[in-house]
């Protein structure tokens, strides 16, 4: 959509800007009010509407519409999920979207594609004598479809074309694509914050399985991926020395982890005391490619007697992921080259 043209101002009468004498001022003058407020609001959300992302590239069925207000959706019935009244602009217009309840099934995610409907025009009877359009409004019009394969697909038979602009919003049980509309459809999505919003979440940890004869100090030990695909590992753990001990002493297997680098495992640095604190272990933990963490057998050898502390609290850079992640809201914003 090409940016909407304006007319003049009138100029202001409070600042004394306007001319005083009996100002010419007309019926039709209350239009150029409208207009002028009108395109205002819709050039600036036009704007926004083209900072949106396709949703992948090269795609090119529609063009990103906008959603103004409202169109939420309610997944408490994931068969027949609830979407509520809102407006989008779409073709220039803003369009109402009356909201509705979709049938999706009970395991299908359902696609609710939104775009500009029909004008409806209010008429009437002029000073000529003749009934004639005054008013209009647009509405929307709605198809649905269901993700297929994990993949958008068009509604069978759509009337949707490369150069509409078309508002997605997935609902009913939850898929790859349940952020659709958050993340390519929205005010939010268009300024980035959904963007930020991923960067910056900060994950719950999740608890490790103990391996045999390791113990866990205190009430929690646990691990969690990182926005930027690091792995956090955290916990103090202890085990009795006594007997044959393997010379990768295995502590715990990771719930959550990112680790597919370095010949597939990860080395870092730790250290055991002993219960009385004068004695140290001082050695290498290895993560695994399968989240397992262990400890090597120090070069001088495993104690034979004693129970050993380690405290683990670390972030790994462990996945070919995580190294070439990259996070950046671009300051040349107006840069289209």
């Amino acid at each position: 959509m090409a940016l909407k043209t304006k007319t003049p101002r009138f100029k202001d009468i409070g600042s004394g800007e306007m001319n005083t004498g009996g100002a010419p001022i007309f019926a039709d003058d209350i239009l150029r009010v409208q207009e002028n407020n009108r395109k205002d609001y819709i050039n600036t959300m036009e704007a926004l509407r083209l900072k949106l992302d396709p949703i992948s590239p090269g795609f090119n069925l529609f063009k990103n519409g906008l959603i103004l207000s409202g169109c939420e959706y309610d997944n408490t019935d994931t068969s027949n999920p609830v979407i509520s009244p809102g407006f989008i602009l779409s073709g220039g217009e803003v369009c109402f979207y009356p909201g509705g309840t979709y049938n999706t099934g009970p395991s299908n995610t359902g696609l609710i594609y939104i775009y500009k409907g029909a004008e409806a025009p209010v008429s009437r009877v002029f000073n000529d004598g003749n009934n004639k359009e005054i008013l209009t409004s647009f509405g929307c019009t709605v198809e649905t479809a269901n993700v297929v394969g994990g993949n958008i697909v068009l509604p069978t038979g759509t009337g949707i074309t490369s150069t509409d602009e078309v508002v997605l919003i997935s609902c009913g049980v939850a898929s790859s694509v349940k952020n659709i509309a958050e993340d390519y459809f929205t005010q939010r999505a268009a300024l980035k914050i959904t963007d930020i919003a991923t960067s910056v979440k900060i994950p719950a940890f999740s608890s490790v399985t103990l391996a045999t004869g390791w113990s866990m100090q205190g009430t929690f030990a646990g691990s969690r991926v990182n926005a930027d695909f690091s792995t956090t590992i955290f916990g103090i753990f202890s085990k009795s020395f006594a007997g044959s001990v393997a010379t990768f002493e295995e502590i715990c297997t990771l719930s959550a982890y990112s680790c597919d680098i370095f010949l597939q495992q990860i080395r870092f640095p730790i250290i055991g005391v002993n219960n009385t604190g004068n004695v140290l272990i001082v050695t290498e933990a290895i993560l695994s490619a399968a989240g397992v963490v262990s400890i090597v057998e120090p070069s001088t050898g495993w104690p034979t007697s004693g129970t050993y502390v380690f405290n683990i609290n670390t972030t790994l850079i462990a996945s070919t992921t995580a190294a070439a992640y990259s996070f950046e809201v671009a300051s040349n914003f107006l840069d289209i080259t």
